[in-house]
């Protein structure tokens, strides 16, 4: 898949300002425990970018999402 195939689909929910709170303190929770001394605050990605948590790039990465397998796939 190229980005190129990437784009905006239809909003299915918008979050109110405590749910989306508590998506970001569970997500937190799993990538950023060794985020001591990276700048997540302004930048999410930072955990990965910063190697606060071990992460693939480029074509590993492409391949490694293309191994995983789900009863279904919602579209975005």
């Amino acid at each position: 898949m190229d980005h190129e195939d990437i784009a905006p689909g239809q909003v299915l929910k918008t979050f109110d300002r405590d749910e989306s709170k508590a998506i970001e303190r569970a997500w937190r929770e799993v990538f950023c425990r060794n985020g001591l001394g990276l700048n997540t605050k302004a930048y999410k990605w930072h955990i990965f970018s910063g190697g606060g948590y071990p992460a693939l790039e480029g074509r590993a990465a492409l391949q490694a999402y293309a191994s995983h397998v789900a009863a279904g796939y919602g579209r975005c």
